[in-house]
């Protein structure tokens, strides 16, 4: 998202994709493109064009851009008149005011590749030349094909000098230093969808975009593979029908191609496909062309990826230049210098401030100059120390911290030993010992095992360390004895030479034994360290045991309590057995006389037969109040409850008028809830508001058709739950 404030530094008095605040009293405007980001202030804010018409001003933009600009300010013909075209064949010279004055611009737009009319502005007066990129992206191998942005000296191109080049950086991190060509993107797109398509007829194919305009290169490309149209947002479809190109690849009707771009992202957490709900889930894949998911990735490996198990296909498709192509780009022009027109929020500014300005020092001919900012003020998150420290060598293992700790005191011991040996003229045991002493690199061992060898490394420590010491002290002795020796001789020239020799080889036996001192109080740390740690362990032990009794306590207790219920139950509580009644048998006359008369029974009677006319009428009496009271129960109302998002245009947009209008919609089976904003970025804010349908009586898409029928403040509107009561 752009955070360039709209004014040029180099040339007062015209603004650029910002048309708010202090750019209201420029009397120049430039658009490149049209994304929301780079239109705050011209679209449903009346304040600016206001402004045009009543000083005779005018906005530069570029064909398409103009065509789309008509569509989303409803002005069309005449009443569009001051929206200015550049046409990129040829520069044009434009005469505005500043400050009393009459200034004349030379302007050149060329192509950015960002979306459809999208354009980089070349500014050039007075020998200012300055480069506004807006959103683009290029190959690196193309820089020579553009030719306004090179000067011919003797028959050769050589690249223009800037005084300033205000850049897209909305990927200026090493961490998206390699993107794929949209070529390779789409061939792979193309490639997933036709398999698909191909296996079943019934089958979907739903791409998610983020943008409204920026993949139609994808929809030309794709259509053109496939043999099909894609459908589209209806917000879209009808600015597409304005380009003869997009128009043959698009339709508006859903039941027309398989092959789906007509919904919000958020859109497929509820709904399988919401033009045409009838398409089961199996029968869709969705394709994700984003860059964002590819940062911290090695893209040259691999440009697309499967997500099986929601059947999602990722590519990473940019519209940006990524890093590299920004750094060849910078090395290429070798700019005076440079501003960034995209400051990524979570973005330290030091080092992004730091990698532009190396990347300027390595250029030829370019200062280390990076300029101020004219944007709305931006609150960049600084390191903190944890962060810091990750950008420095620290030992953060005990190996690596042990094995400088005997380095460290390996050299200790031969320093010592060796001045020692020095004085007293012979070789002793000492460095033998010191090098025994330091263990060399060992394997990964279990940790019972690393316990017991350090604490023979200890012992063994402690043993090297004494008779270290008494090799020390027949040392003094030898040398105490030396200068009794020399003490009783007569004077000569050298007596005092051999006093200084004692006197120092004293003062390094004094040294080497507190260094040995000192290192044996060291090597009795790590037993110290491991008898707490074992002292810990059992307490922990005991602990463990006097919880697991009383847990065995409960259970016992609870199995009784369980047993004492059953018998309870058993005894008392059982239902008494019914009592069985005999039937007396009928008199055997009757019998008789029955089998007397089987002759006269007919088989094949009416059901009805025997029935007397009253008993007939009750039962239809009771049939008919069984009907009515059935008839009379209330039916079963499926409802649904709703939490809707609905998005402003930008900052400015009145939230209390919103939200009114939104309640101002009603119907049999609508009630409104309650409604909040909630913060999103750059001071804007959402409405949320919830609502309770009636599922017979009110759709979900007539609900949101008519939320976003309010164009002046609605830009879209998404599902945030969606619940069955």
């Amino acid at each position: 998202m752009s955070t360039f404030g709209g004014l040029i530094e180099e040339i007062p008095g015209i603004s650029v994709d910002r048309f708010d605040g202090e750019n209201l009293k420029s009397s120049l405007f430039f658009l490149s493109h049209c994304h929301t980001d780079h239109m705050q202030g011209l679209i449903y804010q009346t304040d600016f064009v206001k402004k045009l018409l009543a000083q005779n001003q005018y906005l530069y933009c570029s064909p398409i851009s103009k065509k789309i600009l008509e569509y989303k300010l409803h002005r069309f013909g005449p009443e569009a008149d001051f929206i200015k075209t550049i046409d990129g064949v040829s520069p044009i010279i434009v005469e505005y005011n500043v400050e009393n004055k009459t200034e004349y611009l030379k302007v050149t737009s060329i192509s950015a590749g960002h979306c459809p009319g999208s354009v980089m502005f070349l500014f050039e007066i007075k020998k200012i030349s300055v480069l506004y990129t807006g959103d683009f992206r290029f190959d690196s191998k193309d820089l020579s094909k553009f030719k306004p942005l090179h000067d011919f000296v003797d028959g050769k191109m050589i690249p223009k000098k800037f005084d300033n080049i205000y850049l897209d950086t909305t990927f200026f991190n090493p961490n998206n230093d390699f993107f794929p060509s949209r070529q390779d993107c789409v061939r792979e797109i193309c490639k997933v969808a036709s398999d698909w398509i191909s296996k079943d007829n019934n089958n979907i194919v739903i791409l998610e975009c983020s943008a409204h305009y920026g993949p139609e290169y994808l929809f030309i490309e794709l259509s053109n593979a496939l043999k099909l149209r894609i459908h589209v947002k209806d917000k879209v479809y009808k600015s597409y029908t304005f380009f003869p190109e997009l128009s043959k690849c698009v339709t508006d009707d859903p039941n027309a191609t398989p092959i789906h771009a007509c919904m919000e992202k958020n859109f497929r957490r509820f709904y399988v496909l919401q033009c045409r709900p009838k398409v089961k889930d199996e029968s869709i894949i969705t394709i994700i062309p984003s860059v964002w998911r590819w940062r911290y990735k090695d893209v040259k490996k691999n440009i697309c990826e499967w997500e099986a198990i929601n059947k999602r296909f990722y590519t990473c498709y940019s519209c940006h230049s990524s890093f590299s192509e920004l750094k060849n780009f910078i090395e290429y022009f070798k700019p005076s210098k440079l501003y960034p027109c995209v400051v990524p929020i979570n973005a330290n500014f030091d080092d992004f401030k730091n990698t532009l300005n190396e990347i300027l020092i390595n250029s030829e001919e370019a200062t280390n100059n990076f300029t101020g900012f004219n944007m709305k003020p931006l609150k960049f998150k600084p390191l903190d120390d944890a962060k810091k420290k990750t950008f420095k060598n620290f030992w953060i293992n005990k190996s690596t911290y042990d094995a400088a700790e005997r380095s460290h005191y390996e050299r200790l011991y031969k320093v010592a030993s060796r001045k020692i040996l020095e004085c007293n003229d012979s070789k002793k045991i000492i460095t033998t010992k010191v090098q025994d002493f330091v263990p060399g690199n060992l394997p990964t061992k279990s940790s019972s095992k690393k316990s017991k060898e350090n604490k023979n490394k200890a012992d063994k420590k402690n043993k090297y360390l004494k008779n270290a010491e008494n090799d020390v002290a027949t040392d003094k002795k030898e040398v105490l004895n030396q200068e009794s020796r020399v003490s009783g001789c007569s004077e000569d020239p050298a007596r005092g030479s051999l006093a200084n020799e004692v006197a120092k080889a004293r003062e390094h036996i004094k040294k080497g034994l507190q260094c040995l001192n000192n290192i044996s109080d060291d090597s009795t740390v790590p037993t110290q360290d491991l008898m707490g740690r074992l002292t810990l362990l059992e307490k922990d032990n005991r602990e463990l045991h006097s919880t697991v009794k009383k847990l065995n306590k409960h259970i016992v207790d609870l199995e009784a309590a369980i047993k004492k219920l059953e018998v309870t139950v058993n005894g008392k509580g059982s239902a008494p057995e019914p009592h069985l009644a005999v039937c007396p048998a009928k008199p055997a006359s009757a019998a008789a006389a029955a089998a007397d008369d089987d002759d006269d029974l007919d088989l094949f009677g009416a059901d009805s037969e025997g029935e007397d006319a009253e008993a007939a009428k009750i039962r239809e009496e009771r049939l008919a109040a069984y009907a009515a009271k059935k008839s009379k129960k209330p039916a079963v109302i499926a409802k649904s409850s709703i939490v809707l998002d609905v998005k402003p245009w930008d900052d400015e947009t009145d939230m209390k008028e919103m939200e009114a209008l939104v309640r101002k919609i009603s119907c049999d089976g609508l009630l409104w809830g309650a409604a909040k904003l909630v913060p999103l970025a750059y001071k804007i804010h959402k409405l949320q508001i919830s609502c309770v349908v009636e599922d017979d009586k009110v759709s979900v898409d007539w609900l949101t058709e008519e939320i976003e029928k309010h164009e002046d403040f609605v830009q879209s509107v998404d599902i945030a739950a969606f619940n069955k009561i």
